[in-house]
């Protein structure tokens, strides 16, 4: 079992390989990669410090894109407690990167730490579509939104006139539309797309919703997609562990 666990773990994290072999079925340009796992009870120290050691090998320091490493507070019944959260310009750097890891020592070492102290649940590659209030590397609480919808299009007019109205344009984080390229069939249901909102503290985030939620816009806002969306499912996560070296979500958001 440990075995095929180390196999799903090196073909997936930090690149997908199902994306080298089917890419005219996703878009050029920016895409992410959610990468669950499940840590072992006291074992989660253990993933913060091998992450840490492995961005300071000489192949981690390498590493093209942003890195984050999600702590998960609460997401339904998926038993995933970390998300390791990969972004990349293009599949182009993607492949390039993924292919250097094969013949890397260091990555085989942090593989078989990650292997013996979690197990993995699932991986789910996105295409970033559109964004949405101030996209600030501070941000580290995020709201995920998990739907599926036959018109991606609706869902986004339905944010482009929400997020002009006069109250929405004083939203203090961001907002990210992302569609699913690659393993839609998700534990809470066959997913195509995402919205993942940004705050950069809970107070922040606490003080948007209280006054917001409510609010005439927003129901406005989910009225428009009666019949056109079907949310799935939304979690709560923070950013553990954040690697910018060589792009980060700014970047992304130009």
């Amino acid at each position: 079992m440990r075995g095929k666990g180390m196999s799903f773990l090196r073909k997936t994290f930090f690149g997908v390989v199902g994306c080298l072999v089917l890419p005219s079925l996703a878009l050029a340009g920016p895409n992410v990669t959610f990468f669950n796992v499940q840590v072992m009870p006291g074992k989660q120290g253990e993933v913060i410090e091998g992450v840490q050691e492995f961005m300071a090998t000489k192949t981690g320091q390498n590493f093209p894109g942003s890195l984050h490493v999600n702590a998960i507070s609460f997401n339904g019944k998926s038993p995933a407690t970390h998300t390791f959260v990969v972004l990349h310009n293009s599949r182009k750097e993607a492949q390039a990167w993924n292919q250097s890891l094969a013949s890397s020592k260091d990555w085989a070492n942090w593989m078989q730490k990650l292997s013996q102290i979690s197990k993995p649940v699932s991986q789910t590659n996105m295409d970033m579509v559109k964004n949405w209030g101030t996209i600030d590397n501070a941000d580290r609480f995020w709201d995920a939104t998990y739907f599926s919808t036959s018109d991606p299009g609706a869902v986004v007019e339905a944010m482009d006139q929400l997020m002009s109205t006069d109250r929405f344009k004083k939203f203090p984080g961001q907002v990210w539309l992302n569609a699913t390229a690659f393993g839609g069939d998700m534990i809470h249901g066959t997913t195509t797309h995402m919205i993942a909102v940004g705050y950069q503290s809970m107070e922040e985030f606490e003080n948007w919703n209280d006054e917001n939620q409510s609010s005439a816009e927003f129901t406005d806002f989910l009225n428009a997609l009666v019949g056109k969306v079907e949310w799935l499912n939304n979690e709560l996560v923070y950013n553990a562990l954040v690697f910018d070296q060589q792009t980060s979500l700014e970047t992304f958001g130009d």
